[in-house]
This record gives structure tokens, sequence and C-alpha cells, in this order.
């Protein structure tokens, strides 16, 4: 009896974890005539992004914002903007300038405050979604990489040091890249 009363407890231990391990990753609350996206388990200042800001550099993030219909198709609605990060060493936190024509910006951030910040700026209007059918919403995160580090095809190369540098360097890699995706959604049942 007590080998089977161990069992199932295992058995429920084990579906917790697993529908703890499949909760959706972004979420979608209705404000108003928006509705704004948090995706609590989407880190991208960590690992090298962190890195490089720590290292006294700017990092510069893509982030595009996109609903779907539930079954494949056109988007229906898609935002990008670009976020310009910057860290205080001294105080050990985040500023971020979101560019383009409205520019805004904060600062004295913790990385997660800094991340959700981004979040609440890409909001999606309730007018574009339609009423009657269900919808995917997707948020996609790249870090754009240092303009110094892409110019490989200036001028300087055409020296004796150039070459030598461009034979012996590694293999560019690829900027960092986060993506989630979370649905279906239904607009009357977004509150």
């Amino acid at each position: 009896m007590k080998l089977h009363r161990c069992g199932i407890l295992f058995f429920a231990a084990l579906l917790s974890a697993l529908a703890v391990a499949q909760a959706p990753t972004l979420l979608l609350e209705r404000r108003g005539d928006y509705l704004h996206v948090a995706a609590p388990q989407l880190h991208f200042l960590a690992g090298k992004a962190a890195e490089t800001l720590q290292n006294g550099s700017t990092a510069a993030f893509l982030m595009t914002l996109t609903v779907l219909p539930e079954n494949a198709g056109e988007p229906i609605f898609q935002l990008k903007e670009k976020f310009v990060f910057s860290f205080d060493l001294w105080e050990e936190k985040y500023s971020v300038v979101l560019s383009g024509a409205k520019e805004r910006a904060a600062s004295r951030l913790t990385a997660v405050m800094a991340e959700a910040w981004c979040l609440e700026k890409m909001s999606i209007p309730v007018r574009a979604i339609p009423g009657d059918r269900s919808f995917k919403v997707m948020i996609e995160c790249s870090m754009e990489q240092n303009d110094d580090k892409r110019s490989g095809d200036n001028n300087s190369n055409l020296t004796l040091a150039g070459l030598i540098d461009v034979f012996s360097r590694k293999k560019s890699e690829q900027p960092p890249r986060w993506k989630a995706v979370a649905g279906p959604f239904h607009l009357a049942d977004l509150k």
C-alpha cells in the first residue's frame, strides 16, 4: 500500500511539472483600446547581451510583435521597434531608449524591469484584431550587431595587415535571437 501511494504522489508531481513547463510564455491583457503583452519567461538581457552591456558598449535590440490568424496565414498586425540599451556600471542598472519618432527612455532599471518596459511600449490596437476569429501572438527579439564588427569590406583589408586579419578571423557569430508564441486567443475572452 505504501509503494502504491508513493507512485501516485510521483505521478502527480510529474503532471504538475509538465503543466508548469507547458505554461504559455506570453500573457495577453486587454487595457482599454489596446492589448498588452507580457513575457515573464523571455529574458534577452542575459548571456552575450548582458556581457556586451556590462563591458561598456551599448546594445540595440530589434523587437517584432506579430498577430497571426490561428491557422497559418498573413499577419493581421505587426509592430517593429528598436530599443537601445546601456548599462550603468556604478549603479548596476540598465537604461533603455525606444528609438524613432516617438523617442522615449527609461533608466535605473533592473534587467527584468527593462525587458518588461520594452514589451509595455509594444501594444496592439484592439481595432486591428477581428472580433470573430481566433489569433496567436508572437514576439521576436534579436540583438543588432555593431557596425564595426560587420564592416569586413572596408579598404583597410587591402593592406597586408588587413588581409592577415581577414584570413585569421573566426567565423562571425550570428546575433542572439529570442522568440515566443502564445495562443489561440479570442478577443471576446480578453478582459
